[in-house]
């Protein structure tokens, strides 16, 4: 039997199903049991399950009841979750107190005996550095070499002295070498690490020049908005005298009528610089307008902060608009006030930045002429070395 076959025989069924179904319903409760004794077991399962799938009502007797198609023992289930849940918490203990043979050579790392040997290990690393191990063996064949060259001088005739005194000064040549290479290397692999911090602090002193204009451009935006706002306020007589002389110390005693015409935006390194500052985690944004304010005004001579024609948002950040006439002074005042404090901190934040910079720069300047120097020593070093070693053996 094909899959369409049995879709189409599975489909008849559920067809003859659902008009006994209906029969079933339009029955005597008598009539219904005496049909239903006539059905085998089978069929009378398909029926209940068929006409069950929410729960409808199976008539037995004169008794509605409903099919339960399985039921959930809850207490074997928790029971059988409690023995689970009690057999890993055992094998999780019987692991932690099991200790194998082989791992006595191994100290744990939360055990107080690995701490002690750990920090005895370090003390010691630190105790025998490679530069102090080489300058004591310094020390030492210098020692030596000077108690051979006294003996010497009372006994000049001993060949095997010379000998030795010989292989001394040929090891002590040696180590002064590796002590030059070894304070070069460290001087090399300090700078490295100084470059990359130069680099990185660099980056924040570009970030934060970047910062303090935008905020400076903002400010002056708000504050060229704001003498404007109290020119076109002083036009329709809606504020008072005070309020331009508020300002006053800030734009001068005198505006000129000029102020008043579009002022272009100049030319920014990010000229999408919006009008709430949104990018700025320190400035607050414009305040709401307050439900004090007078009513709307809609001069059709300003310009409006929305979309052109050519479905492009309005540059108007320098420009006084409508929406600037409609908010409150008292927004423009403390704007400008929260501007004027960030650009404090970050120019507090930029000194601390310089200060760094330079502190690290001057360290830079010191790593490199001591690199230079320990390089010049490695050279006169190996200079001394021919000189004694190789020009007497061609002599010899």
């Amino acid at each position: 039997m094909s899959k369409e076959q049995a879709i189409v025989k599975k489909q008849a069924f559920e067809a003859e199903i659902g008009k006994m179904w209906k029969i079933m319903q339009k029955m005597t409760p008598e009539k219904r049991a005496q049909f239903v004794q006539q059905l085998d077991e089978g069929m009378i399962t398909a029926l209940r399950s068929y006409s069950n799938p929410y729960k409808k009502p199976v008539f037995i007797g004169d008794r509605n009841r409903y099919l339960a198609f399985s039921v959930i023992n809850l207490t074997e289930k928790y029971c059988q979750r409690f023995a689970m849940t009690s057999l890993i918490g055992f094998l999780y203990r019987m692991l932690d107190e099991f200790s194998p043979a082989a791992a006595k050579n191994y100290i744990s790392e939360n055990d107080p005996k690995f701490a002690n040997l750990y920090n005895a290990k370090i003390k010691q690393l630190t105790a025998s550095k490679p530069e102090q191990l080489l300058t004591e063996q310094w020390n030492a064949l210098k020692t030596e070499i000077e108690a051979i060259k006294a003996e010497l001088k009372d006994d000049p005739n001993t060949a095997d002295k010379r000998i030795v005194v010989k292989a001394k000064v040929k090891e002590s040549f040696l180590v002064r070498a590796k002590i030059i290479k070894y304070k070069t290397y460290t001087f090399n692999r300090e700078l490295d690490t100084l470059k990359d911090n130069q680099n990185y602090l660099q980056m924040r002193l570009q970030a934060t020049k970047h910062e303090i204009k935008q905020l400076t451009e903002l400010k002056d935006i708000f504050e060229l908005k704001l003498k404007k706002r109290l020119e076109y306020d002083a036009k329709r007589k809606t504020i008072e005298s005070s309020d331009l002389s508020r300002v006053e110390p800030k734009f001068g005693s005198s505006f000129k009528s000029s102020d008043l015409s579009r002022v272009e935006p100049q030319e920014t390194e990010k000229s999408n610089v919006s009008y709430h500052d949104e990018g700025d985690e320190l400035d607050d944004e414009m305040p709401a307008l307050e439900s004090a304010e007078p009513e709307y005004i809609d001069d059709p001579s300003l310009p409006s902060e929305d979309i052109d024609e050519n479905g492009e948002v309005r540059n108007l950040k320098n420009t006084l608009t409508i929406q600037d006439v409609n908010q409150p002074l008292e927004n423009f005042y403390k704007v400008i006030e929260n501007k004027t404090k960030n650009i404090e901190i970050v120019n507090k934040r930029l000194l601390t930045h310089e200060t760094e910079f330079n502190e690290r720069a001057t360290k830079l300047e010191t790593l490199e002429k001591n690199i230079k120097e320990y390089k010049d020593r490695l050279s006169q070093l190996k200079t001394e070395y021919d000189q004694i070693f190789c020009v007497g053996a061609k002599k010899t």
